[in-house]
């Protein structure tokens, strides 16, 4: 069986980035080549000549360039307010992020490190370490995932936070963490 993996470059070394996978039996690479030109997107054609087959056929198989492991995880902890994802978060693509407040209330959004869940107030908790970096930004978010290998594992957590009508502080609710691995 024929197995093809991914490597990436990380400064002066090369790096396993994805592990083999199978093309099947009796398959020789011919070829490998990159889609994407260089661009954004990090979609891979793979082509190869199965030379069992009579005559030889020649096979491609389509390969998405990102990690199987990670992507969106939500932790519950939210006080009143909801919060969604969209888009891929793998190098190349763009994650999207938006609060849905209450009516009246303006949605932000906390971007920092994830942590275990901390009591804020009453009955609301934060799944960001607020003693770290943080970065405060408004909703929605689109948020470009630069083509870098070396981010691929990189595990940072979003929660969504609205001023108006909440119990905490006198004015803010909370919406459930989500971790956002890189793929």
């Amino acid at each position: 069986s024929m197995c093809v993996g991914t490597l990436a470059p990380i400064g002066s070394e090369l790096v396993l980035h994805e592990a083999p996978t199978s093309f099947g039996t009796g398959a020789a690479p011919a070829i490998a080549s990159t889609r994407s030109g260089g661009g954004p997107s990090v979609d891979y054609g793979v082509c190869y000549t199965q030379h069992t087959s009579n005559p030889p056929r020649t096979t491609l198989g389509i390969y998405q360039g990102r990690a199987p492991a990670g992507g969106f995880y939500r932790r519950g902890m939210g006080c009143g307010i909801s919060i969604d994802t969209g888009g891929r978060p793998s190098i190349g693509h763009t994650v999207r992020v938006v609060v849905y407040p209450n009516p009246g209330d303006v949605p932000f959004l906390i971007l920092g490190t994830p942590a275990p869940a901390t009591t804020v107030c009453a009955w609301c908790s934060t799944g960001i370490d607020l003693a770290r970096p943080t970065v405060v930004l408004p909703s929605p978010m689109e948020l470009p995932v630069p083509p870098e290998p070396r981010l691929v594992g990189l595990t940072l957590s979003v929660q969504g936070f609205s001023i108006g009508t909440g119990d905490c502080f006198g004015a803010i609710l909370f919406s459930d963490t989500i971790d956002v691995t890189i793929q």
